[in-house]
């Protein structure tokens, strides 16, 4: 799961930016491309030999393409502090793992069993091997009720 946030990039001064600037004036090695130069430009699959440029625009295993949506859902899941412990205790890609088993318990008829055994007053041991999840941002539908604050 990404959870990637934006940092928020503080505005340059002036005083800031004309040192910048000043900077790329002076480096004879990177000076900035002039209109007729950037005219003159053409693209990477044109000038490279064809094996080049396949091999440098290649995606690598696991890579996701342009335009692909993220393949997960970002939930909030309340477990048992043991629970998560000993899936932690698993080492890296604990989540995956803890993913997996939550798939397998998934009945092939659908969702709607485990639902229904989660509305039994059964014990938690004797329900059917489920997990409440609910979305972020997204009120739960619990039959419990939070006293409201006063």
């Amino acid at each position: 799961m990404s959870n990637s946030r934006k940092r928020a990039v503080p505005l340059l001064s002036d005083a800031e930016e004309a040192r910048i600037q000043d900077g790329i004036a002076r480096d004879p090695d990177n000076s900035e491309l002039t209109r007729d130069q950037l005219a003159k430009l053409r693209p990477a699959s044109k000038v490279l030999p064809s094996a080049v440029y396949e091999a440098l625009t290649k995606r690598k295993p696991g890579q996701r393409g342009p335009g692909k949506r993220p393949t997960k859902v970002a939930v909030m899941l309340r477990v048992d502090p043991e629970v998560l412990k000993a899936y932690k205790a698993t080492g890296r890609r604990w989540q995956t793992r803890m993913t997996e088993a939550l798939s397998g318990a998934i009945p092939r008829s659908g969702p709607e069993p485990i639902a229904a055994s989660m509305k039994t007053n059964r014990p938690v041991s004797q329900r059917a091997s489920a997990a409440v999840v609910s979305e972020p941002g997204r009120k739960s539908s619990g039959s419990r009720k939070r006293p409201s604050k006063p």
